[in-house]
């Protein structure tokens, strides 16, 4: 290589590095445009590597386009290829990376020569200019934010040069930019916080942080600004503060609304205090001290006065507040003080001076006056009154002022403040004057003059008043006035005392009690005195007319007594003179005659309002009084002429005669009678009515007796029909029950004239009525008016009347009908009557029911205890029979036979007992049901097992059908089993010999049903509704020759509700069989689970026990020990419970059989004594007794017993007991 070659490597070696090195990115192409180097920067803008790059278009490694347009631009080297030229820098140029990725960027491309000069081959640099751009942007953002701004925003260096003047601050400042920038920011600053600009400088520069504060600066027109400034530092590349930005805001009108505020409270608070200071005063001269006082301290002028006005012409001061300046008391023309200051008063407008010297109003005649008072700048402010210059209010200054508005405001707002005060303590005095004076004629009267207040507090009382209550003021004044009011005439003083306080004036008499007791009465005048917290007082002036009262009083008491005797006679008076012309009657005559007061009455009106019938008496009665001097006494009728009304009166008079014995007047009184009249005709009609009812009662009895004697209902229904058709008086009657078995139907009664008695049926065309009565409850009428036809042309009576048999619970029994063809209706009395009759024959009904199921009781009683004695002789018999063949023969054959028979008999009396016992626990609801899940076919086969032997012995054919399936049941075994058995029993008593049973059973809809069917001798069918109640017996061909108590089929029934079930009876009648259907509800079956035992859970006893058998019946006793020792048992007996309790200490048994019923000690207190000894606590003692009820069973356990067995026990019960130890 030579060494050209070497120096052109390291040049080339330079450049390479130096491209590598550079922050540009830089392409080459060859002449074709192809790519030949990218330096790293190229790589990592376009995303091409340079081993990827090489060899391919430049416009695919190098893909720009338009920012904005999106379109694709002319790439600069291929230019500078194409032009030989060089390619500046295009704008808005976006670099589209390998990845998708865009970059706004800066290019420029330049041709490569060759040493010919010819163009081989293109550079391209570019760069990203994503940065630069984004602060380009945010530095638009920026200014177009300064522009905006309302705020002033100004740059500064360090040494005060303005460098940037925004729009605000032109606004604010009034400098334009072009005047603002290049100078000082101190043409702003005044020169007082010159000071305050270099401190800021001085923070900044050292790092410190300037908070926001307040500060003053002036305005090229010279306005001194209230401003807000912040102020943050400029920095240089380096970080260094190279400058500050300021931030104005304008705060001037802030600052004057905080300055107004700020006085408008100091004012607010001086008036409150010079309105308290001066409510405080009861003089006007005070009142004048206090205000100027208190105007010149608070305005801190050195002298505030307040003058009257004489004929608007003269000053006249009072009284004025100085300090260092004489007092200016006196009297002052208002002309003295310059033309300026007298205008300014008559036009009512504030006269202000700043500076005596220098006002442009006042010249050197005015203003000696100035100087002499020591005035050198004033306020004076007129007060008008009705339109006349009446006061003013002046302060002054012995230095030129400079008077604010509020200031003057303030002046004028006092001067009339103090007038208000002067005017109110001036009419205090008036009112205390005034007062006084009231006071002295109040003292100087000799009538009671008071003042009280709305609640009735004595507020004032004169000496007079006092003396008349007898009492002192420290008595009366503070207490209520109703205290000494007389307590009859409390209520009308406290209304009278209300309306006054309401604003109204009036008089009132009433009685006052002193504090001694004595009684006077006053009449009062008063009206209302306005309170001085508003409302009103009472004001009154009382006069003593005790004495004209005591007259007036009894005068009046006498006036009273007469008219509140002639009120309560009813007497009206009348005078007349004769002869008979005008008549002179008091308000009551003219009341009796109808007339009204104001009427005139003559002779003719007399008779007139005068009865026809009695005119003609009553005048011969008056002529003949008149013409013999008798007496006159008449009672006549009185009518009214428009009512046709009529009132008895009665009047009594006489003649009056001159001196020579001449009648000349005819006086007299009448008095009104009607309610006498009235009364005499109500007493006669009350005592007509009191027979009628009497007369009625005493049918009403005869009827009840009648009734309540019937023997049957027929007869109750018969008889109340005729008596209700009797007393009433109507012409038939029917009586009848419904919706009873015991109902005989309706039942009608008639009488004719002849006195026959027919029946007929109910009334026709009523139907619908005799249902609404049975319903409701009520009676019921229908009239004449009322009727209906009927369809088939019969018409209902024109008089029917109907009411209801009702029973103690409400319920309708019938109802008694009364009906005929006669006009009229019937009447209250009437329905009055038949509902009485009703009742009575409903307690009747009842009655005759009660009688009628007692004897029906009395009946079964009967039959049930003498079928009991049956029932019990009939096992007793064979067993007693038995007994005999085993003493008198040794024949293990007929021993075998007797013992079965026996076994057998005994049996049939433990199943009677037990079945009695157990409907005897239903009935009272004493049965509890040992449930458990159980199958039905276990059910059945139980049941056919007791029920075998019957069913053999008379040789029937039993039928069993049971579904496939299992049905499980929720239900005790045992008494489930004792419903099917005592069925299958039935049928097998009561079927003729070698007939047929069938037993079926068919589940559906959750329910199994259970049919016993025979082809026995059958029911009534009258009796199947009656045949599952207590002791129902159907005489039946065989039955007598079977037995039975007739309780039975009512256990069944019973058993089966527990269960949740029903039972049914059906038969066709005799002879024709019968079937018994029970229904119960079935449960889903469980999946068998393995027993843990035998069939029974039992074992056979193995080994002897000791057994203590306890029982007062030795013959009981022993048996129950002969079985025990031939089972293999250690056995003693103990006869009642003193014995029992010694046995068991020094037997020790295992078990005790334990008799409740006992001498001695009885089975419960012996078992508890056991049990409190300590050998006695574990052994098992089994109550063994005849009583087997629930309570009897509670019981024992409650003394001690572990079991209860009811006698007799069965033998494998007893066999079942032992094996359980």
């Amino acid at each position: 290589m030579t060494r050209d070659d070497d120096e052109l490597a390291r040049e080339r070696e330079r450049l390479q590095i130096t491209l590598a090195s550079i922050g540009d990115a830089v392409i080459s192409t060859d002449v074709d445009g192809r790519v030949t180097y990218l330096n790293p920067v190229a790589e990592t803008l376009t995303g091409w590597s340079t081993s990827e790059a090489v060899g391919r278009p430049l416009t695919e490694v190098f893909h720009i386009v338009h920012e904005r347009t999106r379109q694709t631009v002319e790439n600069p080297a291929l230019r500078a290829l194409r032009d030989g030229v060089v390619v500046g820098l295009a704008n808005h140029t976006c670099l589209i990376a390998r990845d998708g990725s865009e970059r706004p960027i800066d290019d420029s491309a330049a041709p490569i020569r060759d040493g010919e000069g010819r163009a081989v081959g293109a550079v391209l640099v570019f760069r990203d200019v994503s940065e630069r751009r984004r602060a380009e942007e945010a530095q638009a953002r920026l200014a177009a934010i300064v522009a905006s701004s309302e705020d002033a925003i100004v740059s500064k260096t360090l040494d005060t040069i303005i460098r940037t003047w925004n729009a605000g601050a032109e606004r604010l400042f009034g400098y334009t930019a072009a005047e603002a920038v290049g100078r000082s920011i101190t043409m702003i600053i005044p020169p007082e916080r010159l000071d305050e600009e270099r401190q800021i400088i001085a923070r900044l520069v050292r790092g410190e942080r300037v908070e926001w504060f307040e500060t003053v600066r002036v305005a090229k027109d010279g306005r001194r600004l209230d401003i807000s400034l912040t102020v943050s530092p400029l920095h240089d590349s380096e970080g260094q503060v190279v400058g500050a930005s300021k931030i104005a805001r304008d705060i001037t009108a802030q600052k004057q609304a905080q300055a107004a505020l700020r006085a408008s409270e100091g004012r607010h608070r001086f008036l409150a205090e010079l309105a308290a200071a001066t409510q405080a005063q009861t003089e006007p001269e005070e009142v004048l001290a206090v205000t100027a006082r208190l105007l010149a301290e608070h305005l801190d002028v050195d002298r505030c006065a307040y003058a009257e006005v004489e004929d608007e012409a003269t000053f006249v001061i009072t009284g004025d507040h100085s300090r260092g300046v004489p007092s200016i008391v006196g009297r002052w023309p208002v002309g003295s003080f310059g033309p300026a200051l007298t205008a300014a008063m008559e036009a009512h407008e504030p006269f202000v001076v700043e500076d005596v010297d220098a006002d442009p109003r006042l010249d050197e005649a005015q203003r000696p006056a100035y100087r002499a008072t020591q005035i050198q700048a004033v306020v004076c402010v007129p007060l008008h009154k009705h339109g006349k210059f009446i006061a003013a209010m002046a302060a002054h200054s012995k230095t030129p002022r400079r008077w604010r508005p509020d200031e003057v405001t303030l002046v004028r707002t006092v001067a009339d403040r103090c007038w208000e005060a002067l005017e109110r303590t001036r009419a205090d005095r008036r009112l205390r004057d005034s007062e006084a004076r009231y006071r002295a004629i109040v003292e100087a009267t000799p009538e009671c003059v008071k003042l009280v207040a709305p609640d009735g507090t004595v507020l004032q009382m004169n000496s007079a008043g006092l003396g008349i209550i007898e009492a002192d003021e420290d008595a009366v004044l503070g207490q209520s006035v109703f205290g000494i009011v007389a307590p009859e005439d409390r209520a009308a003083f406290r209304a009278f005392h209300e309306r006054v306080c309401r604003g109204e004036r009036g008089n009132l008499a009433f009685d006052v009690v002193g504090l001694r007791g004595t009684r006077r009465h006053m009449e009062s005048t008063a009206v209302p005195l306005p309170a001085p917290g508003g409302g009103w007082n009472h004001l009154a002036v009382s006069r003593d007319v005790t004495e004209r009262a005591v007259a007036e009083r009894a005068l009046a008491d006498s006036r009273a007594r007469l008219d509140f005797a002639v009120r309560l006679s009813g007497v009206g008076f009348w005078y007349c003179d004769l002869p008979f012309d005008e008549l002179q009657w008091d308000a009551r005559v003219k009341e009796h005659f109808w007339l009204p007061p104001s009427a005139r009455v003559t002779i003719d009106t007399f008779y007139e309002r005068m009865h026809p019938e009695d005119r003609e008496r009553t005048r011969t009665m008056i002529d003949a009084s008149i013409r013999e001097l008798a007496p006159y006494d008449t009672v006549y009728r009185t009518v009214d002429p428009e009512s046709g009304a009529i009132k008895w009166i009665r009047a009594v008079g006489g003649a009056v005669c001159a001196a020579d014995g001449t009648p000349i007047r005819f006086d007299g009184v009448t008095v009104d009678i009607t309610e006498d009249k009235r009364d005499e005709q109500r007493l006669s009609q009350a005592l007509e009515r009191e027979r009628e009812q009497a007369h009625m009662l005493r049918q009403v009895a005869d009827a009840s007796l009648a009734i309540h004697s019937a023997q049957s209902l027929e007869s109750v229904l018969a008889i109340v029909a005729e008596e209700a058709r009797r007393i009433i008086g109507a012409g038939h009657a029917c009586s009848s029950l419904t919706g009873a078995d015991d109902s005989t139907g309706p039942l009608a009664v008639t009488t004719t004239g002849d006195g026959v008695r027919r029946e007929y049926g109910a009334p026709a065309g009523v139907e619908v009525l005799v249902d609404l009565v049975c319903r409701s409850q009520r009676p019921l009428r229908l009239a004449g008016e009322g009727r209906a036809n009927r369809s088939d042309g019969r018409g209902a009576p024109r008089r029917w009347l109907a009411a209801p048999f009702v029973d103690r619970q409400g319920e309708n029994l019938g109802l008694v009908q009364l009906w005929d063809e006669a006009d009229g209706g019937f009447g209250d009395s009437d329905e009055v009557m038949l509902v009485q009759l009703a009742h009575i024959t409903s307690v009747a009904i009842e009655n005759a029911r009660l009688n009628a199921a007692l004897r029906e009781q009395d009946r079964r009683k009967d039959e049930f205890l003498a079928l009991l004695a049956h029932e019990l002789r009939n096992p007793l018999a064979p067993i007693r029979n038995g007994l005999e063949a085993l003493r008198l023969s040794d024949d293990p054959a007929i021993q075998e036979h007797a013992q079965a028979v026996m076994d057998r008999q005994l049996g049939h009396m433990v199943r009677l007992i037990d079945d009695l016992l157990d409907i005897s626990r239903i009935s009272r609801n004493k049965m509890e049901l040992r449930r458990a899940r159980v199958v039905l076919a276990d059910v059945v086969n139980n049941a056919i097992e007791t029920a075998r032997p019957f069913i053999d012995a008379a040789r029937h054919t039993l039928e069993v059908s049971l579904p496939p399936r299992p049905v499980v049941l929720d239900a005790d075994l045992t008494r489930l089993a004792q419903v099917f058995s005592n069925l299958l029993t039935n049928s097998a008593k009561y079927t003729p010999p070698g007939g047929h049973i069938r037993l079926t059973a068919e589940r559906s809809n959750g329910e199994v049903s259970v049919v016993v069917r025979d082809d026995g001798i059958g029911i009534p069918r009258a009796a199947l509704t009656s045949i599952f109640d207590m002791f129902s017996q159907i005489d039946r061909s065989i039955e007598r020759s079977n037995g039975g108590l007739g309780i039975g089929l009512a256990l069944v029934k019973g058993l089966v509700e527990m269960h949740g079930g029903t039972v049914t009876c059906d038969s066709a009648g005799p002879g024709m069989g019968s079937a018994f259907t029970v229904t119960l509800p079935v449960i889903e079956p469980q999946p068998p689970t393995a027993s843990s035992g035998g069939p029974n859970g039992e074992r056979d006893s193995s080994g002897g026990r000791r057994v203590l058998v306890v029982d007062d019946n030795e013959d009981s006793a022993l048996t129950m020990a002969m079985m025990l020792r031939l089972l293999g048992h250690r056995v003693e007996m103990a006869h009642d419970g003193v014995a029992a309790v010694a046995a068991a200490e020094s037997f020790r048994p295992e078990l005790i059989l334990m008799d409740m019923g006992m001498p001695r000690l009885n089975g419960y207190d012996a078992t508890r004594q056991i049990r409190q000894q300590p050998w006695g606590a574990a052994m098992r003692i089994v109550a063994l007794t005849g009583w087997g009820q629930e309570s009897d069973r509670a019981r024992s356990k409650e003394a001690g017993c572990d079991q209860h067995l009811v006698k007799p026990v069965p033998l494998a019960e007893l066999k079942k007991l032992m094996a359980s130890m």
